[in-house]
């Protein structure tokens, strides 16, 4: 995934602070890091409530005005930053259309700001375009939502459990800290509703396995454990505390299974890109040949 072809960044743009002051910024970092370019996007909803009021010229000619709106935002931010950025305007439903240019583009991933807000609700935290985005995607999504966390990925924290699609990430996560000099931190956990023991001893085996695994291929790397939790949103939450105050720098979260139906992604992932004041990365699991004990990844 991350050794693929593209060499290419797709940031969703609707000229709120969440997008152009951290997703951009967020994604020029990774593009200057990763030599990759940028691609400026802007969808035009034409089933939006407002676009009923307006006549076809008139939608024309707002239309007109984003695609000017947009060029000067790139051409600025491409001579101030030294970067190339290409801005694209297109028309349809938001999160499919991003969706649809992610894959055309074959971007390395899709970069969007959330609010910083916390809210009970995983879908208004997000919004419900990201939220939707990261359901239906094939492709990674980086979730960014602090304008002050630091643009810099060198420690990342993997959470690990017995789901054998957490497993088939793990070597996307290898391939990410290769390229970015980054540290890796394996996290695992057990919780009150299922046999702690017998899932204790699963999961911490699978930790080592993954921890040397991980070593082999050259990186620094290390493990957490915490038993006795409540359930899986409490593991999501101590995800969250462990990676504030470790100095994390990226906490990667299962996206959805090629071969999971459309729109179905675990609530704990939902949660953790809700609740994270880290960027949160999706990555899409695949079986990649390589054998566990635990599992075939």
């Amino acid at each position: 995934m991350f050794k693929s072809n593209s060499n290419k960044i797709l940031v969703p743009i609707d000229f709120n602070e969440h997008s152009v002051d951290i997703a951009l910024n967020y994604a020029i970092m990774l593009a200057k890091k990763f030599n990759l370019e940028i691609n400026l996007l802007h969808v035009i909803e034409e089933s939006g409530f407002f676009s009923r009021f307006f006549s076809s010229e008139d939608n024309e000619k707002i239309a007109s005005q984003v695609e000017e709106k947009l060029k000067e935002l790139a051409f600025n931010i491409s001579r101030k930053r030294n970067i190339e950025i290409t801005p694209m305007v297109t028309r349809g439903k938001i999160a499919s259309k991003i969706d649809e240019v992610a894959n055309l583009l074959d971007v390395a991933f899709v970069v969007v700001g959330a609010s910083n807000h916390s809210d009970d609700s995983d879908e208004k935290t997000l919004g419900a375009q990201t939220h939707k985005l990261i359901r239906i995607s094939n492709r990674p999504i980086l979730v960014v939502r602090n304008p002050d966390f630091r643009p810099d990925i060198q420690n990342i924290l993997l959470p690990i459990d017995l789901v054998p699609a957490t497993r088939q990430i793990v070597p996307h996560v290898v391939e990410l800290a290769q390229l970015s000099f980054s540290k890796i931190t394996l996290a695992g956990g057990v919780w009150d509703d299922t046999d702690n023991k017998e899932m204790e001893h699963k999961t911490e085996f699978l930790l080592n396995q993954v921890q040397e695994y991980i070593l082999n291929n050259g990186l620094e790397c290390k493990t957490v454990f915490w038993n006795n939790l409540s359930s899986g949103k409490e593991f999501q939450k101590k995800l969250c505390e462990y990676g504030q105050s470790s100095e994390m720098d990226l906490i990667v979260a299962l996206g959805r299974s090629e071969e999971s139906p459309d729109y179905f992604i675990s609530s704990n992932t939902l949660h953790l890109v809700s609740c994270s004041p880290i960027p949160v990365i999706s990555i899409i699991p695949k079986e990649r040949g390589i054998t566990f004990a635990t599992g075939r990844i």
